[in-house]
């Protein structure tokens, strides 16, 4: 198991951000996941919905718009940018989700959950089954997913997560209206609150934020139009992570017809399916005689009219894609 390091940030009194920085010697990382009653954020694809209205996908979530403001950090900040998007994976974002409803819940702060063993953020992440080391932001007192970014990229160290050299990332969040000023702030693995810098009884903070980054060996994500919930063209904008030395990649729409074999580049203009509705993009990059396969998903907006039909394939939780029933 990976040792960790971490710090705190106090930035304002009411508001709190904490931060887990990389493992030693690591790409940066840190993780956790806990089962909360609290809903999860479903990545797989909804029903499509005949109507006489042009189409409109499902309003992007909280989690969602989190990582499209990460993602737009990534591209323009100052120092070697931009830098590449960060992947939207569905099992980091239960991750961070559980995380942020268990410190609503069990009444704390920290990255480190007292109701689960004390238990890391890469202990959660291991947990749930999560290959790579990862690293955490957490917020809490914000309202917004704007705010809650503003906040960590306000913060050194959380602006390190932001615009570090992972690959993946997953956000979580829990509103909690009727929020106590019984909120145990925890900065070390002891998982008391009467340590140098800890507070117990502070709050009420009412929002909750996570964010997970991670990266995991031998897996290179494809992502679309750095993971924005929707775009009114049916041209995208691909990256296309891949291992050094690769050599040639493809491309698909429903992962049976492919485009021609290319040589590898981290940037691919693509044509996305026709029509409205929730399009996917499959990828293969190889490396030798190794093929590296992603996917990822996009809404498509303004072709005109209802949704033309349903994906026959899904992504699925680690971000490669497998064949599901029509």
């Amino acid at each position: 198991m990976p040792t960790f390091r971490h710090s705190l940030t106090r930035l304002l009194p009411a508001l709190f951000s904490l931060l887990a920085l990389p493992v030693a010697g690591q790409e940066p990382g840190l993780t956790g996941p806990l089962a909360v009653d609290h809903e999860v954020v479903s990545m797989s694809e909804p029903e499509p919905v005949a109507s006489d209205s042009p189409f409109a996908p499902p309003p992007a979530t909280f989690e969602q718009q989190v990582v499209e403001l990460v993602n737009l950090e990534r591209s323009i900040c100052t120092t070697g940018c931009p830098l590449p998007p960060y992947k939207h994976l569905a099992v980091l974002e239960a991750v961070s989700d559980a995380h942020s409803g268990s410190m609503a819940v069990n009444d704390f702060f920290s990255h480190y959950d007292p109701s689960n063993g004390c238990s890391s953020p890469q202990q959660r992440a291991t947990a749930a089954g999560y290959t790579g080391s990862v690293g955490e932001n957490a917020a809490a007192g914000n309202a917004t997913p704007a705010a809650t970014v503003a906040q960590w990229m306000a913060s050194a160290g959380h602006r390190a997560n932001i615009l570090g050299g992972y690959r993946e990332t997953g956000v979580g969040y829990f509103h909690q209206s009727n929020d106590q000023p019984n909120i145990d702030l925890i900065l070390n693995p002891d998982c008391d609150c009467v340590d140098a810098g800890e507070t117990c009884n502070g709050g009420p903070w009412t929002f909750y934020w996570t964010q997970l980054f991670g990266t995991r060996t031998n897996v290179y994500p494809l992502v679309i139009e750095r993971e924005k919930h929707s775009i009114a063209s049916g041209t995208v904008a691909l990256h296309v992570y891949g291992p050094g030395g690769a050599d040639d990649m493809r491309f698909s729409n429903d992962g049976l017809n492919w485009s021609a074999w290319q040589a590898y580049s981290t940037a691919k203009s693509w044509s996305l399916a026709a029509g409205d509705g929730l399009r996917t993009v499959f990828s293969e990059v190889r490396n030798g005689s190794t093929v590296y396969k992603g996917c990822d998903r996009i809404w498509r907006i303004g072709a005109g009219g209802d949704e033309i039909y349903a994906d026959g394939f899904d992504c699925d939780g680690w971000s490669a894609w497998s064949e599901i029933a029509p």
